[in-house]
């Protein structure tokens, strides 16, 4: 009584194999992005530590014109670019995030960094406001990466 296969059953399972290699499609694209996403921000980490080591090394007031300080104000817009860069690859949005200055909300903020050299400070509330960038991209990579 079972024993034939009916042209039914062959169409049953092609669509029981269809189901199942999506099913593994979405499956695998689920895993690969999250891969991709730990990669982007394992990078990020990286710039985000270099970021915060010139915000940690910022000239105070009494260094004057140093060597040290000319190699600071040259290494915030480097740092910069170089982060542009790297999200810039990730996502244009990313990139237009991250360099995105809110109108109003900083001006004149380099006036709150009385404690860093004053030709630093508008590097220093660069700095500031694209670290806090960084760290909004980097908490919402589903967004922006």
């Amino acid at each position: 009584m079972f024993d034939e296969v009916r042209p039914f059953d062959w169409v049953m399972l092609a669509v029981e194999i269809l189901v199942l290699l999506l099913i593994a499609y979405e499956v695998g694209i689920g895993l690969w992005r999250n891969r991709k996403t730990r990669n982007y921000l394992s990078a990020l980490h990286g710039q985000m530590r270099k970021g915060l080591d010139l915000q940690t090394t910022a000239p105070s007031v009494g260094m004057g014109e140093t060597d040290a300080v000319r190699a600071w104000l040259r290494a915030v817009p480097g740092w910069v670019e170089e982060t542009n860069t790297l999200l810039s690859g990730y996502s244009a949005q990313a990139s237009a995030s991250f360099l995105h200055k809110p109108h109003g909300e900083q001006a004149g903020r380099e006036n709150d960094y009385r404690g860093i050299y004053h030709y630093g400070r508008l590097q220093y509330a660069e700095l500031v406001e694209r670290l806090n960038n960084l760290r909004t991209i980097m908490e919402k990579p589903d967004v922006y990466l």
